[in-house]
This record gives C-alpha cells, structure tokens and sequence, in this order.
C-alpha cells in the first residue's frame, strides 16, 4: 500500500510545479499583451529563444536550490524556500503598485520600443535574448526557493519552459485584438499572489 502522507505530498508537489510555472509565466503573458498592442510581433523562433533562456537559468537556480535542500533537515528547507517566495511574492506586489523605475522587466514593459531597437515592429533574436534575460531575471530568486523546498528541477523547468512559450504566444495574438489595457499590472499583481500562496503553503506542510 503506497504511503498516504507521501502520496499527497507528491501531489502538492505536482501542483506546486504547476502553479509556480504559470506565477512564473505570467508577467510574460503581460509583456505578449503589451507587444500585441502595440503590433508587435514576436516569431516563434524568437519566442522559443527567450524559452531556453528562461530554462536554462530557471534550472541553474533550481538545482543550486536542490543542493541547499540536500543538507538541511527537510522541514528547515521548507520552511526557508517558502520564505523566500513569499518575500518575491511581495516584492512582485510591491514594485507592481509602486512601479519602481528600476525594475528591467517595468521598463520593457512600458517601453517596448528599447527592446525593439531597429524599430520593424518584429522582435529579432537578438532583441528576444534581451527581453528573455530581462523577463527570467525576475524568476532566479523564486526558481531557487522552489529547488529549497525540494521541487524537481527538470520537471519544475519544463513547466516554467512550457508556460513560458503559450503564454507570450497567446498574450501576442489577444494583444492583437485589443485597442488597450492594463492587464499587464494586473497580471504581475496575480503573480506575486500566486507566489506568496506557493511560498506560504511549503512553509506549513
């Protein structure tokens, strides 16, 4: 009989996975809007460009993370990663309703047209790894508490590769759409929620 405990807990961690790939991607799902607006384009390639950068530091993080979890008590580690992604949660909330200047992923996202420098209305691949750094700098700090609280690197890395991928994608084409919005503040909003539920729950299970 599988243990009930450890049963659950692998399917909070499955959730958890999933959650923190969407918390994570949705700040790009306010940039493909904000593009999408101001008809500009992102190709598939370019799109998949800023994916791998996404990954590959996601992972980076995540197994630095898992390392930190393999020599601390398992409770410890818990409770430290969902530290640490709760106070990115509230950081995310924070520079979202004071709208920091300095904030890189603020910047592009107000203004576009920095990242789109030959001004074609069309991302390059150049110009997406700038807009990928900018956009997977916000998500080291929250990939490495979740590597803390145990989550599987390569699993947790696909989910944030995937979410990545659909959610500039769809965020692209609905911009397209639509005349104006300001869901992207909503969005980074709804983020930092996620994270600080995500962060909350590893630190009391």
């Amino acid at each position: 009989m599988i243990n009930q405990p450890k049963k659950r807990r692998k399917n909070m961690h499955w959730l958890a996975i999933i959650v923190l790939g969407l918390a994570s991607s949705l700040d790009n799902l306010g940039i493909g809007l904000t593009y999408g607006l101001r008809g500009k384009r992102i190709s598939v390639l370019s799109n998949g460009v800023i994916t791998v950068i996404a990954m590959l530091l996601s992972f980076v993080s995540l197994y630095i993370g898992k390392s930190v979890n393999c020599v601390i008590p398992i409770t410890a580690a818990n409770a430290i990663g969902g530290a640490i992604i709760t106070l990115i949660g509230l950081w995310t909330i924070g520079m979202t309703i004071y709208q920091k200047p300095q904030s890189s992923l603020t910047e592009v996202m107000t203004h576009p047209d920095k990242v789109d420098k030959d001004h074609n209305d069309v991302i390059s691949i150049s110009e997406a790894a700038v807009l990928g750094l900018a956009l997977s700098l916000n998500a080291i700090g929250t990939a490495f508490g979740a590597g803390v609280t145990g989550l599987n690197p390569i699993l947790t890395t696909l989910a944030i590769g995937v979410f990545s991928f659909f959610s500039i994608e769809s965020g692209v084409r609905f911009g397209m759409r639509m005349n104006r919005s300001s869901v992207g503040k909503y969005t980074s909003l709804l983020s930092g929620l996620f994270l600080i539920i995500i962060g909350i729950r590893e630190i009391l299970i």
